[in-house]
Protein backbone atom coordinates (compact mmCIF):
# COMPACT_ATOMS: atom_id res chain seq x y z
CA UNK A 1 0.00 0.00 0.00
CA UNK A 2 0.77 3.65 -0.41
CA UNK A 3 2.16 5.95 2.18
CA UNK A 4 -0.73 8.12 3.32
CA UNK A 5 0.39 10.44 5.49
CA UNK A 6 -0.57 13.14 3.02
CA UNK A 7 -3.68 13.34 2.89
CA UNK A 8 -5.01 15.89 5.48
CA UNK A 9 -8.08 17.31 3.61
CA UNK A 10 -11.27 16.38 5.26
CA UNK A 11 -13.33 14.02 2.99
CA UNK A 12 -16.58 15.21 3.78
CA UNK A 13 -20.13 13.97 1.68
CA UNK A 14 -21.62 17.61 1.44
CA UNK A 15 -19.25 19.53 -0.88
CA UNK A 16 -19.29 23.14 -0.20
CA UNK A 17 -20.85 24.61 -3.05
CA UNK A 18 -24.29 23.57 -1.50
CA UNK A 19 -23.04 25.24 1.93
CA UNK A 20 -22.35 28.04 0.56
CA UNK A 21 -25.31 28.27 -1.47
CA UNK A 22 -27.58 27.63 1.76
CA UNK A 23 -25.17 30.30 3.58
CA UNK A 24 -26.85 32.73 0.53
CA UNK A 25 -30.10 32.00 0.57
CA UNK A 26 -31.01 31.26 4.59
CA UNK A 27 -32.73 34.73 5.75
CA UNK A 28 -32.86 33.64 9.58
CA UNK A 29 -29.31 34.92 11.03
CA UNK A 30 -28.90 32.21 13.29
CA UNK A 31 -28.63 29.50 10.96
CA UNK A 32 -27.25 31.27 8.99
CA UNK A 33 -24.25 31.31 11.57
CA UNK A 34 -24.75 27.47 12.30
CA UNK A 35 -24.48 27.08 8.13
CA UNK A 36 -20.87 29.26 8.02
CA UNK A 37 -19.43 27.62 10.99
CA UNK A 38 -20.45 24.14 9.18
CA UNK A 39 -18.56 25.75 5.81
CA UNK A 40 -15.60 26.39 8.18
CA UNK A 41 -15.44 23.76 9.83
CA UNK A 42 -16.09 21.29 6.51
CA UNK A 43 -13.05 22.57 5.25
CA UNK A 44 -10.58 22.82 7.58
CA UNK A 45 -7.47 20.27 7.38
CA UNK A 46 -7.24 17.92 10.18
CA UNK A 47 -3.43 19.14 10.12
CA UNK A 48 -4.73 22.13 12.28
CA UNK A 49 -5.94 19.83 15.24
CA UNK A 50 -5.19 17.51 17.42
CA UNK A 51 -6.81 14.21 17.49
CA UNK A 52 -7.50 12.03 21.09
CA UNK A 53 -8.96 8.88 21.73
CA UNK A 54 -9.60 7.12 25.00
CA UNK A 55 -7.48 7.10 28.25
CA UNK A 56 -5.64 3.93 27.38
CA UNK A 57 -2.34 5.35 25.25
CA UNK A 58 -3.72 5.37 22.28
CA UNK A 59 -2.40 8.27 21.07
CA UNK A 60 -2.39 9.54 17.64
CA UNK A 61 -1.98 6.01 15.92
CA UNK A 62 -4.04 3.95 14.45
CA UNK A 63 -4.76 1.26 16.99
CA UNK A 64 -5.40 -2.67 15.41
CA UNK A 65 -8.11 -4.44 17.65
CA UNK A 66 -6.80 -8.14 18.79
CA UNK A 67 -10.10 -10.10 17.09
CA UNK A 68 -10.34 -7.99 14.25
CA UNK A 69 -10.59 -10.93 12.20
CA UNK A 70 -14.31 -11.81 13.08
CA UNK A 71 -16.62 -11.07 10.62
CA UNK A 72 -19.20 -9.17 12.42
CA UNK A 73 -19.61 -6.93 15.54
CA UNK A 74 -20.16 -8.88 18.24
CA UNK A 75 -20.00 -9.21 22.37
CA UNK A 76 -16.86 -7.84 23.89
CA UNK A 77 -15.71 -6.80 20.28
CA UNK A 78 -12.79 -4.19 20.55
CA UNK A 79 -13.47 -3.00 16.74
CA UNK A 80 -15.32 0.07 17.75
CA UNK A 81 -15.18 2.96 19.96
CA UNK A 82 -17.98 5.28 19.63
CA UNK A 83 -17.73 9.07 21.43
CA UNK A 84 -20.37 11.28 21.63
CA UNK A 85 -19.61 14.97 21.04
CA UNK A 86 -22.16 16.11 22.60
CA UNK A 87 -23.32 19.03 19.43
CA UNK A 88 -20.04 20.64 20.24
CA UNK A 89 -17.00 20.48 17.91
CA UNK A 90 -14.65 18.86 20.85
CA UNK A 91 -13.44 15.41 20.18
CA UNK A 92 -13.82 13.80 23.72
CA UNK A 93 -11.05 11.32 24.79
CA UNK A 94 -13.44 8.35 26.14
CA UNK A 95 -15.59 6.33 24.68
CA UNK A 96 -19.25 6.91 25.98
CA UNK A 97 -19.99 3.08 24.64
CA UNK A 98 -17.85 0.25 23.19
CA UNK A 99 -19.68 -2.88 22.54
CA UNK A 100 -19.16 -5.66 25.01
CA UNK A 101 -18.19 -2.77 27.65
CA UNK A 102 -19.68 -0.40 29.82
CA UNK A 103 -20.91 2.90 28.62
CA UNK A 104 -19.16 5.93 30.12
CA UNK A 105 -21.79 8.22 31.02
CA UNK A 106 -25.93 8.52 29.70
CA UNK A 107 -27.14 7.15 26.68
CA UNK A 108 -25.81 9.20 23.94
CA UNK A 109 -27.93 10.46 21.11
CA UNK A 110 -25.72 8.64 18.82
CA UNK A 111 -25.40 4.71 18.18
CA UNK A 112 -28.80 3.98 17.93
CA UNK A 113 -29.48 0.15 16.82
CA UNK A 114 -29.95 1.50 13.36
CA UNK A 115 -26.40 3.18 12.87
CA UNK A 116 -24.93 0.42 14.91
CA UNK A 117 -26.42 -2.08 12.14
CA UNK A 118 -25.74 0.09 9.32
CA UNK A 119 -21.64 0.07 10.54
CA UNK A 120 -21.73 -3.84 11.05
CA UNK A 121 -23.31 -3.95 7.17
CA UNK A 122 -20.59 -1.98 5.82
CA UNK A 123 -17.77 -4.01 8.08
CA UNK A 124 -19.16 -7.38 7.26
CA UNK A 125 -19.59 -6.01 3.38
CA UNK A 126 -15.44 -5.46 3.26
CA UNK A 127 -14.95 -8.57 5.07
CA UNK A 128 -17.01 -10.81 3.20
CA UNK A 129 -16.96 -9.53 -0.28
CA UNK A 130 -13.75 -7.37 -0.81
CA UNK A 131 -12.19 -9.63 1.74
CA UNK A 132 -10.81 -6.27 3.27
CA UNK A 133 -10.41 -6.42 7.07
CA UNK A 134 -11.52 -2.97 8.66
CA UNK A 135 -10.20 0.42 6.73
CA UNK A 136 -6.59 -0.48 6.80
CA UNK A 137 -7.07 -3.78 5.94
CA UNK A 138 -5.00 -4.80 9.54
CA UNK A 139 -7.93 -4.82 11.37
CA UNK A 140 -7.69 -1.09 12.62
CA UNK A 141 -10.63 -0.02 15.40
CA UNK A 142 -12.78 1.87 13.81
CA UNK A 143 -13.56 5.74 16.23
CA UNK A 144 -17.15 6.70 15.20
CA UNK A 145 -18.05 10.47 16.84
CA UNK A 146 -21.28 11.14 16.49
CA UNK A 147 -23.50 13.93 16.76
CA UNK A 148 -20.73 16.49 16.23
CA UNK A 149 -20.99 20.20 16.36
CA UNK A 150 -24.19 22.41 16.74
CA UNK A 151 -26.71 21.02 13.91
CA UNK A 152 -23.68 20.57 11.91
CA UNK A 153 -24.78 19.45 8.57
CA UNK A 154 -21.72 16.82 6.85
CA UNK A 155 -20.17 13.79 8.04
CA UNK A 156 -16.91 13.27 7.12
CA UNK A 157 -13.48 11.09 6.91
CA UNK A 158 -10.58 13.00 8.74
CA UNK A 159 -7.76 10.40 7.90
CA UNK A 160 -8.19 8.81 11.12
CA UNK A 161 -11.87 8.26 11.87
CA UNK A 162 -15.81 8.62 11.08
CA UNK A 163 -17.22 11.84 12.19
CA UNK A 164 -21.06 12.48 11.73
CA UNK A 165 -23.17 15.33 12.07
CA UNK A 166 -27.22 15.37 13.13
CA UNK A 167 -27.64 17.78 11.22
CA UNK A 168 -30.11 20.92 11.39
CA UNK A 169 -33.28 18.69 10.61
CA UNK A 170 -34.92 21.52 8.76
CA UNK A 171 -32.31 20.42 5.61
CA UNK A 172 -30.67 17.79 6.40
CA UNK A 173 -31.30 15.24 8.95
CA UNK A 174 -28.74 12.58 10.86
CA UNK A 175 -25.89 11.62 8.86
CA UNK A 176 -25.21 8.57 10.52
CA UNK A 177 -29.21 7.36 10.00
CA UNK A 178 -27.85 6.45 6.45
CA UNK A 179 -26.15 3.74 5.08
CA UNK A 180 -24.93 4.72 1.99
CA UNK A 181 -23.56 7.79 4.18
CA UNK A 182 -21.59 5.82 6.99
CA UNK A 183 -20.19 3.80 3.97
CA UNK A 184 -19.09 6.48 1.70
CA UNK A 185 -16.93 8.16 4.59
CA UNK A 186 -15.54 4.52 5.85
CA UNK A 187 -14.26 3.79 2.15
CA UNK A 188 -12.43 7.18 1.58
CA UNK A 189 -10.18 5.43 4.87
CA UNK A 190 -10.30 2.33 2.20
CA UNK A 191 -8.59 4.98 -0.41
CA UNK A 192 -6.41 6.23 1.62
CA UNK A 193 -4.86 3.35 2.36
CA UNK A 194 -5.00 1.89 -1.28
CA UNK A 195 -3.97 4.86 -3.31
CA UNK A 196 -4.35 7.70 -1.58
CA UNK A 197 -6.36 9.42 -4.34
CA UNK A 198 -4.98 13.34 -4.44
CA UNK A 199 -8.13 15.37 -3.26
CA UNK A 200 -8.06 17.48 -6.13
CA UNK A 201 -9.29 17.58 -9.40
CA UNK A 202 -9.28 14.60 -11.41
CA UNK A 203 -7.92 12.13 -8.66
CA UNK A 204 -9.92 13.71 -5.96
CA UNK A 205 -13.19 13.31 -8.10
CA UNK A 206 -12.12 9.76 -8.41
CA UNK A 207 -12.04 9.80 -4.37
CA UNK A 208 -15.26 11.31 -4.54
CA UNK A 209 -16.50 8.32 -7.07
CA UNK A 210 -15.03 5.66 -5.34
CA UNK A 211 -16.67 6.30 -1.97
CA UNK A 212 -19.99 6.91 -3.69
CA UNK A 213 -19.56 3.49 -6.13
CA UNK A 214 -18.71 1.37 -3.14
CA UNK A 215 -21.55 3.15 -0.66
CA UNK A 216 -23.94 2.72 -2.73
CA UNK A 217 -23.43 -0.76 -3.57
CA UNK A 218 -23.21 -1.77 0.28
CA UNK A 219 -26.89 -0.21 0.38
CA UNK A 220 -27.94 -2.61 -2.46
CA UNK A 221 -26.21 -5.02 -0.54
CA UNK A 222 -28.06 -4.02 2.26
CA UNK A 223 -31.26 -4.11 0.77
CA UNK A 224 -30.63 -7.16 -1.53
CA UNK A 225 -31.40 -5.07 -4.75
CA UNK A 226 -29.95 -5.98 -8.23
CA UNK A 227 -28.34 -3.31 -9.98
CA UNK A 228 -31.30 -2.37 -12.31
CA UNK A 229 -33.62 -2.35 -9.41
CA UNK A 230 -32.01 -0.10 -6.95
CA UNK A 231 -32.52 4.02 -7.47
CA UNK A 232 -28.64 4.97 -7.68
CA UNK A 233 -29.37 7.40 -5.17
CA UNK A 234 -26.80 8.80 -3.24
CA UNK A 235 -28.25 9.75 0.11
CA UNK A 236 -31.97 9.29 -0.77
CA UNK A 237 -33.56 10.96 2.03
CA UNK A 238 -30.57 12.61 3.76
CA UNK A 239 -32.39 15.87 2.60
CA UNK A 240 -35.45 16.73 4.72
CA UNK A 241 -38.07 16.00 1.98
CA UNK A 242 -40.73 17.99 3.86
CA UNK A 243 -39.37 21.24 3.38
CA UNK A 244 -37.35 19.96 0.44
CA UNK A 245 -39.85 17.87 -1.92
CA UNK A 246 -37.68 18.56 -5.35
CA UNK A 247 -34.76 17.04 -3.95
CA UNK A 248 -34.60 13.77 -4.34
CA UNK A 249 -30.73 12.88 -2.85
CA UNK A 250 -27.41 14.31 -2.94
CA UNK A 251 -25.88 12.59 -6.07
CA UNK A 252 -27.84 10.62 -9.01
CA UNK A 253 -25.34 8.05 -10.24
CA UNK A 254 -27.84 7.14 -12.96
CA UNK A 255 -28.38 10.92 -14.10
CA UNK A 256 -26.27 13.09 -12.55
CA UNK A 257 -27.32 16.36 -12.45
CA UNK A 258 -30.68 15.56 -11.71
CA UNK A 259 -31.02 15.12 -7.73
CA UNK A 260 -32.17 18.77 -7.31
CA UNK A 261 -32.97 22.20 -8.24
CA UNK A 262 -34.02 24.30 -6.35
CA UNK A 263 -33.16 27.90 -4.55
CA UNK A 264 -32.09 26.75 -1.27
CA UNK A 265 -29.54 24.28 -2.50
CA UNK A 266 -29.39 25.32 -5.99
CA UNK A 267 -28.80 22.99 -9.23
CA UNK A 268 -27.40 20.13 -9.25
CA UNK A 269 -24.19 20.56 -11.30
CA UNK A 270 -22.22 16.85 -11.59
CA UNK A 271 -21.77 16.42 -15.58
CA UNK A 272 -22.34 13.05 -16.92
CA UNK A 273 -19.98 13.22 -19.26
CA UNK A 274 -16.67 14.28 -20.16
CA UNK A 275 -18.13 17.03 -22.76
CA UNK A 276 -19.41 18.63 -19.67
CA UNK A 277 -16.48 18.48 -17.67
CA UNK A 278 -16.75 21.57 -15.26
CA UNK A 279 -13.34 23.37 -14.76
CA UNK A 280 -13.36 25.13 -11.43
CA UNK A 281 -11.36 26.54 -8.33
CA UNK A 282 -14.75 25.65 -6.44
CA UNK A 283 -14.32 22.32 -4.23
CA UNK A 284 -11.16 21.45 -4.67
CA UNK A 285 -11.41 21.52 -8.15
CA UNK A 286 -14.92 20.09 -8.30
CA UNK A 287 -14.25 16.68 -6.51
CA UNK A 288 -17.66 16.10 -5.86
CA UNK A 289 -19.04 18.26 -9.30
CA UNK A 290 -17.36 15.94 -11.56
CA UNK A 291 -17.39 12.56 -9.52
CA UNK A 292 -20.27 12.28 -11.70
CA UNK A 293 -18.44 10.86 -14.51
CA UNK A 294 -17.40 8.03 -13.26
CA UNK A 295 -20.28 7.41 -10.95
CA UNK A 296 -22.30 7.56 -14.07
CA UNK A 297 -19.10 5.22 -16.03
CA UNK A 298 -20.05 2.54 -12.94
CA UNK A 299 -23.71 2.58 -13.30
CA UNK A 300 -23.23 1.82 -17.04
CA UNK A 301 -20.98 -1.05 -16.16
CA UNK A 302 -23.18 -2.25 -13.25
CA UNK A 303 -26.20 -2.42 -15.21
CA UNK A 304 -24.43 -3.69 -18.39
CA UNK A 305 -23.45 -6.59 -16.29
CA UNK A 306 -27.05 -7.14 -14.37
CA UNK A 307 -27.21 -9.21 -11.41
CA UNK A 308 -26.08 -7.60 -8.26
CA UNK A 309 -23.15 -4.97 -8.44
CA UNK A 310 -21.29 -6.46 -5.50
CA UNK A 311 -20.79 -9.78 -7.72
CA UNK A 312 -18.45 -8.47 -10.63
CA UNK A 313 -18.91 -4.75 -10.66
CA UNK A 314 -17.39 -3.50 -7.41
CA UNK A 315 -15.08 -6.14 -7.51
CA UNK A 316 -13.14 -4.50 -10.66
CA UNK A 317 -13.49 -1.26 -9.85
CA UNK A 318 -12.01 -1.91 -6.27
CA UNK A 319 -9.26 -4.52 -7.74
CA UNK A 320 -8.28 -1.72 -9.98
CA UNK A 321 -8.17 0.92 -6.87
CA UNK A 322 -6.12 -1.73 -4.83
CA UNK A 323 -3.35 -2.24 -7.82
CA UNK A 324 0.04 -0.10 -7.10
CA UNK A 325 1.22 -1.00 -10.14
CA UNK A 326 -2.28 0.74 -11.85
CA UNK A 327 -3.60 3.13 -9.85
CA UNK A 328 -1.40 6.41 -7.81
CA UNK A 329 -2.23 9.16 -6.08
CA UNK A 330 -2.27 11.26 -8.99
CA UNK A 331 -4.01 8.90 -11.36
CA UNK A 332 -7.40 11.06 -13.47
CA UNK A 333 -9.85 9.31 -14.57
CA UNK A 334 -8.39 7.22 -18.27
CA UNK A 335 -5.98 6.22 -16.39
CA UNK A 336 -8.81 4.49 -13.85
CA UNK A 337 -10.32 3.46 -16.84
CA UNK A 338 -7.36 1.72 -18.17
CA UNK A 339 -6.54 -0.23 -14.68
CA UNK A 340 -10.53 -1.39 -14.81
CA UNK A 341 -9.91 -2.86 -18.17
CA UNK A 342 -6.49 -4.44 -17.38
CA UNK A 343 -8.34 -5.63 -13.94
CA UNK A 344 -10.99 -7.12 -16.44
CA UNK A 345 -8.84 -9.06 -18.39
CA UNK A 346 -7.74 -10.69 -15.63
CA UNK A 347 -11.56 -11.85 -14.92
CA UNK A 348 -13.33 -12.20 -11.99
CA UNK A 349 -13.37 -15.98 -10.33
CA UNK A 350 -16.78 -17.36 -10.36
CA UNK A 351 -18.61 -14.61 -11.96
CA UNK A 352 -19.03 -16.79 -14.94
CA UNK A 353 -18.49 -14.30 -17.16
CA UNK A 354 -15.49 -14.55 -20.07
CA UNK A 355 -12.63 -12.01 -19.46
CA UNK A 356 -12.73 -10.52 -23.16
CA UNK A 357 -16.64 -9.68 -22.54
CA UNK A 358 -15.92 -8.19 -19.27
CA UNK A 359 -12.85 -5.90 -21.17
CA UNK A 360 -15.69 -4.63 -23.47
CA UNK A 361 -18.04 -3.60 -21.03
CA UNK A 362 -15.81 -1.84 -18.96
CA UNK A 363 -14.44 -0.08 -22.39
CA UNK A 364 -17.93 0.42 -23.33
CA UNK A 365 -18.94 2.16 -19.83
CA UNK A 366 -15.87 4.31 -19.73
CA UNK A 367 -16.15 5.48 -23.54
CA UNK A 368 -19.98 6.11 -23.20
CA UNK A 369 -19.46 9.14 -20.34
CA UNK A 370 -16.22 10.45 -23.15
CA UNK A 371 -13.34 8.58 -20.79
CA UNK A 372 -11.55 7.02 -23.67
CA UNK A 373 -8.72 4.51 -22.91
CA UNK A 374 -5.27 3.80 -23.89
CA UNK A 375 -5.87 0.52 -25.25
Amino acid sequence: MVSHEHQHQLCTIIPTHIIKQLVRTEPDQKKQSKLIETLHRSVATRATRKIHYDDKGLSNTIVQADNASKGRFQKNDERLNIFDCRGSYNFPKKPVLQLGAKQHGTKPKIMSQKQLDYLDVVYKFYHDVLHRDSFNSHGAVINFYGDYGDAYDNAFWDGKQLVFGTGDEEIFLNFADFIDVIAHEFTHGVTQYEANLSYQGQSGALNEAISDIIGETIKQYEAKQSANDADWLVGAGLINKENFPDAIALRSMKEPGTAYNNNRLGKDPQPDHMNKYVNTDEDNGGVHINSGIPNKAYYNFATSLGGNSWDIAVKVFYKALQDQRLTNPNTDFRGFADATFRVAGRGIEGSGVDAASLQQKVKDAWVNVGVSLSQ
